[in-house]
């Protein structure tokens, strides 16, 4: 009996500073099944992080947002990964295993029905995991220029389209990694399979104006004060939901932003 007091003892501090912890970092669970675990963290510099965590597949999912709430006219910053969390080498077959469709980047025009493997959508209301599918995102993507994930190459140039991505591996404990695949050379014109380096992250921000021009920034088409869901996921089924709000406010657009007035 002595000796279950000590181990209880002891094992209490831990319990105290495992929820102290907790609190100040505002974690909490918000799902658990299917081999993934999901959490949502709000660290004490304001940034919140939804994260799941799959067992199954081995890999970690986040979105990380720097505020859950956006001053009318200025941005929301998103970043979302794809982490191998073991300590050996991740091999991912290409798939198509969308949780919803509809997921994006600025880049990810389709060109040769080839699309990056993590994707993030932008509605307006508030949606859970049950009726997402059913809403449609916003087009917030203003217009880009010919995109490196859209064609076979490295950091510093590209070397063809891609018609094809085959598979990914990803290095231990990191969103770095490759991807190999059929792409049609620039050089020969030939079909060609290539293997070339790609890191699952992504990041941009988002401006809560309603801006219009070919070239327009990244922005939500609207200034009005509303509320939002941010849905972000991958092509292996991983998905995750963020819920922020805009406030009115009498910031001006940023140099560059367009805005129509009332929306």
């Amino acid at each position: 009996m002595v000796s279950v007091r000590r181990a209880l003892t002891a094992f209490v501090p831990l319990i105290v500073l495992f929820v102290l912890v907790a609190l100040y970092l505002g974690t909490t669970v918000s799902s658990s099944s299917g081999g993934a675990v999901t959490t949502t963290v709000t660290s004490a510099l304001g940034t919140t992080t939804v994260q799941t965590f799959n067992y199954k597949l081995g890999l970690n999912f986040s979105l990380t947002v720097n505020s859950t709430t956006v001053q009318s006219n200025e941005a929301i910053n998103v970043a979302l990964n794809v982490t191998n969390v073991k300590s050996i080498q991740k091999q991912l077959s290409a798939s198509d295993s969308w949780a919803i469709s509809g997921l994006s980047t600025p880049c990810d025009f389709g060109y040769y029905n080839v699309s990056a493997p993590i994707g993030i959508g932008f509605f307006s209301g508030d949606y859970g995991l049950n009726n997402i599918s059913m809403a449609t995102p916003i087009s917030v993507w203003g217009a880009t220029v010919e995109c490196p994930i859209d064609f076979a190459g490295n950091a510093t140039s590209a070397l063809g389209p891609w018609l094809k991505i085959t598979s990914y591996t990803l290095l231990p404990d990191t969103d770095n990694g490759t991807e190999s695949g059929y792409y049609r050379s620039y050089q020969t014109r030939n079909v060609t399979l290539g293997t070339f380096p790609i890191a699952l992250n992504f990041q941009a921000n988002v401006y809560a104006t309603n801006s219009t021009s070919d070239y327009r920034y990244n922005s939500l088409l609207s200034s009005l004060a509303a509320n939002y869901t941010i849905a972000a996921g991958d092509e292996w089924g991983q998905i995750v939901l963020l819920h922020f709000v805009v406030i009115s406010s009498t910031i001006q657009p940023p140099p560059g932003v367009v805005d129509i007035g009332p929306d």
